[in-house]
């Protein structure tokens, strides 16, 4: 079974998955593969209740 993900508001069209980070630019979507072109970074907060 594939599974296709639509974006919101994206131009670049469907991903078949979601298991790294999709990004556009009004140019179209970088290459999340290209370590020098693509750049992020995760953080996490612990939230007192």
């Amino acid at each position: 079974m594939k599974h296709v993900v639509s974006l919101p508001g994206s131009k670049g069209g469907a991903v078949d998955f979601l298991m790294y980070p999709v990004s556009e630019t009004a140019e179209g979507r970088l290459d999340s593969y290209t370590p020098d072109a693509f750049k992020y970074k995760i953080s996490a907060t612990e939230i007192m209740g």
